[in-house]
């Protein structure tokens, strides 16, 4: 399932693959939010919903490079390899809307 990034179209790949993840993300986040859930999810929960045009490996590459931007928009939750996310306070400031 998915796509792999084609190399003319990396930059734009990127961009729609990243706007799509954040959204169904910032999604989530409100809705657990309001629940008082956890606010914890699988990179492929995600994907599943957001971004399937793109293949889970790539996906997850690209996941792992937000959390270790400088100010990351996103963090790792228990073990690396699980791929469980979760929003950081200026991940939510960044992409979701109020």
């Amino acid at each position: 399932m998915g796509h792999a990034f084609a190399v003319d179209n990396l930059d734009n790949d990127g961009r729609i693959m990243r706007r799509n993840f954040f959204k169904e993300l910032c999604k989530r986040d409100r809705e657990v939010n309001e629940d008082g859930r956890p606010n914890v999810f699988t990179i492929e929960q995600i994907w599943r919903k957001s971004t399937n045009n793109f293949t889970l490996d790539d996906v997850i590459s690209h996941v792992r490079g937000y959390s270790m931007e400088e100010e990351p928009q996103l963090e790792f939750v228990g073990r690396i390899d699980e791929n469980r996310i979760r929003l950081t306070d200026r991940g939510r400031n960044i992409n979701c809307e109020d």
